[in-house]
C-alpha cells in the first residue's frame, strides 16, 4: 500500500548491515511491488517512486512482494536480493556501474531466511564493479541461487563469489559466461554448486574451488559439475582444495571435457567423481577430461583418483598436458580370435 511505504522504507533500512548507508549512493529503493505488474521499469514498484539508476541502491529483501520482472535495458550502482527477493530477466541488458558506492554489485541471496533466486532466460548481465561484484550467497544465513537457461553474463573485472558464507547453487543449462576470476565455495559456505549442462558455455580466469573453506567447519563441500557432452568449459587455471568435488556426468550421450587454457592444475586434497560413463568398446579408447594442462603445482593427483585408478573399464591415466580415461577392454584371446576366423570362412562358403 502507498500508506505504509515510509514504514516499510525504515524497517527494511534497519534490517541492513550496519556499514551500508544510503548516503553512500545517489538514492536508496526498495521493492514494494506497488504499481502496476511487477516490472522493474515501473516507478511505482518502488519506494521511493522511482526507477533506480546507474548510481543508486536497489532492493528486494521480502518474497512476498513478487519477482522483479527485467525485460529492458536498466542500470543499477547494485541490486541485491535477500531474504526470498527475486529477479526473472527475459530481456535487455542489465548493467550493473562501479558508481558512488563502495558496496556495489550483483548479490543474489545477502541475507536469509528466504531463497532468493535471479533467473536468467535471455539478455545481458554486465557488471563492471571490480571489488564486490558478482556474489551468489553472499552472507551467513543467505541462500542465493542463479538460473541460468540463455543469454549471457560479463564479469570480466574483479571476481564472482558463487557461495561466500552462504548456500548457493548456479545452474546453467544454455547461454555464456564471461567471468575474470572465480571462487565456488569459499569461506564459510555449507554447500556451493556450479552445474553446467547442455550448451553451457564458461569461460573465465582463474577458478578457486573451496579455496580456504578447509579452516571452516561449517564449510562442507563445494562441485563444479559437467553433464552430457556439449558443454564448452574453458578456465585459465584451476585450483580444486581439500572440500571441494569435479564432477563428470555422462548422462545424456557423453563427457565434456574440461580445458584450463595452459594454466595451472592444483589438486590439493581434491576429489574427482565420474558419472554414467560410456561403455567401453575398443581397447585404448579414451575419454579426455581434462586437457591444456600448462602445469601442475603441489598436488598433481585427486586425493580419491591416483593414477591407474579403473572407473567401470576406464583406467585413469595422468599426462603432462591431460587428464584422461584410457579403456582397459581386454585384448581378444588368439581362440576366440580362430574362431572368429572359422565362423568368417563357414559364411563365405555359404
Amino acid at each position: 500500500m502507498k500508506s505504509n511505504r515510509s514504514i516499510l522504507y525504515h524497517l527494511a533500512f534497519l534490517a541492513l548491515p550496519l556499514g551500508l548507508a544510503p548516503a553512500a549512493h545517489a538514492a536508496l529503493f526498495f521493492w514494494d511491488n506497488g504499481g502496476a505488474g511487477e516490472n522493474y521499469n515501473t516507478p511505482g514498484n518502488w519506494s521511493p517512486d522511482g526507477i533506480p539508476g546507474a548510481a543508486d541502491l536497489a532492493v528486494h529483501n521480502n518474497g512476498s512482494n513478487g519477482v522483479i520482472q527485467i525485460t529492458q535495458n536498466q542500470s543499477a550502482d547494485s541490486l541485491r536480493l535477500t531474504n526470498g527477493g527475486s529477479v526473472n530477466h527475459t530481456g535487455g541488458t542489465l548493467t550493473i556501474a562501479n558508481g558512488a558506492g563502495g558496496d556495489n554489485g550483483l548479490w543474489v541471496g545477502e541475507f536469509g531466511p528466504g531463497q532468493s533466486t535471479y533467473t536468467l532466460s535471455g539478455g545481458t548481465i554486465t557488471i563492471n564493479d571490480p571489488n564486490d561484484g558478482f556474489m551468489v550467497g553472499r552472507a551467513g544465513n543467505s541462500n542465493g541461487r542463479f538460473n541460468f537457461n540463455s543469454g549471457v553474463v560479463s564479469m570480466t573485472v574483479g571476481d564472482t563469489h558463487i557461495g561466500l558464507d552462504g548456500v548457493a547453487a548456479w545452474n546453467q543449462s544454455s547461454g555464456t559466461f564471461n567471468g575474470a576470476g572465480v571462487h565456488i565455495g569459499r569461506f564459510q559456505s555449507p554447500t556451493a554448486t556450479v552445474a553446467l549442462s547442455g550448451n553451457a558455455i564458461w569461460a573465465s580466469n582463474l577458478v578457486l574451488l573451496s579455496d580456504s573453506a578447509a579452516a571452516f567447519s561449517a564449510a562442507i563441500e563445494s562441485r563444479l559439475s559437467l553433464t552430457g557432452p556439449s558443454v564448452n568449459y574453458l578456465s585459465n587455471g584451476l585450483v580444486v582444495r581439500s572440500k571441494g568435488n569435479i564432477d563428470f556426468n555422462g548422462s545424456g550421450g557423453g563427457i565434456s571435457t574440461m580445458s584450463i587454457g595452459s594454466g595451472q592444475l592444483l589438486l590439493d586434497n581434491g576429489r574427482l567423481n565420474l558419472f554414467n560413463l560410456p561403455t567401453p568398446t575398443t581397447i585404448g579408447q579414451q575419454i579426455t577430461l581434462i586437457a591444456n594442462i600448462g602445469s601442475y603445482t603441489g598436488q598433481s593427483q585427486f586425493q580419491n583418483a591416483p593414477d591407474g585408478t579403473n572407473f567401470s573399464g576406464w583406467e585413469l591415466d595422468y599426462r603432462s598436458n591431460s587428464i584422461v580415461l584410457v579403456s582397459t577392454v581386454p585384448e581378444p584371446s588368439a581362440a576366440l580370435l580362430g574362431s572368429l576366423g572359422v565362423l568368417a570362412l563357414l559364411r563365405r562358403r555359404r
